[in-house]
């Protein structure tokens, strides 16, 4: 089976009938891992720049989750982005 890669594998195996999940798309430790913002923690993320602003969003999630919380509020916002300067 060399020469097929595993995306080329699942497709040959969807048109089987035999289908396949998604390993990324049908977790369910990431629909549990949702997170909320408040109004006011968006306003503040929408002044970080266009371009950055996912990888921000993304590493403010990432960082709430592991604290435990499923809300970002404006605090926690001002906490998390106070750590992207220490590092």
């Amino acid at each position: 089976r060399r020469g097929i890669s595993s995306a080329g594998r699942a497709l040959r195996s969807h048109r089987r009938g035999q289908g396949f999940e998604s390993p990324i798309l049908h977790s369910k430790s990431l629909k549990s891992s949702v997170v909320d913002w408040s109004a006011e923690a968006e306003k503040a993320l929408k002044e970080v720049p266009f371009f950055v602003r996912p990888a921000v969003r993304k590493r403010i999630e990432s960082m709430a989750r592991d604290t435990g919380r499923t809300t970002i509020d404006a605090d926690f916002y001002a906490e998390a982005k106070a750590q992207f300067g220490s590092k």
